[in-house]
């Protein structure tokens, strides 16, 4: 398995991954409505643009297995998300997206991302937990306040002021 970055080739591959999640994945990630081939080019466009980072967690048929993303990177508050295929999941494919999505983001600067995760989903939360974010609230994603909220800031660069 590779991890690379998403390119507007990708369409049709991407399109293939999200129609391959089953129920139970789908339940955790999708948004409430079924993503459709216009959503995978506006997500592309917008990695086009600059103000998206995707990644993909690819086979030996470039078959995509996982999906990382970075959104809003113009903005004080990127959002994070990830989603694996069933196959893939507990093999710490997620831990290794998640570790080069963070590499990204603080190569570009971006002291704080943010992301929410499912309440219940332990496993993800006990990654992003791991990686650096903490519970700063509750967010809706399918039902009012169904998730938490987490962040991860970066300690601001520069002199230390010390006190003599």
């Amino acid at each position: 398995m590779t991890i690379r970055e998403i390119n507007l080739d990708d369409g049709d591959r991407l399109f293939d991954f999200y129609l391959s999640l089953s129920d139970e994945v789908a339940m955790l990630y999708l948004p409430e409505t079924p993503v459709t081939y216009s959503a995978i080019e506006v997500h592309l466009e917008t990695i086009a643009q600059g103000t998206a980072i995707g990644l993909a967690l690819v086979d030996a048929e470039d078959t995509i297995m996982g999906h990382a993303f970075l959104h809003r990177t113009d903005t004080r508050s990127p959002m994070v998300g990830i989603g694996l295929r069933d196959s893939v999941i507990g093999q710490g494919y997620g831990r290794r997206m998640m570790e080069r999505l963070l590499e990204i983001a603080d190569a570009l600067g971006l002291r704080r991302t943010a992301l929410c995760v499912v309440k219940g989903n332990v496993r993800a939360e006990t990654l992003y937990l791991s990686l650096g974010y903490s519970r700063i609230g509750e967010c809706s994603f399918r039902a009012q306040n169904d998730c938490w909220l987490m962040e991860r800031i970066l300690p601001r660069r520069g002199k230390v002021r010390r006190d003599t």
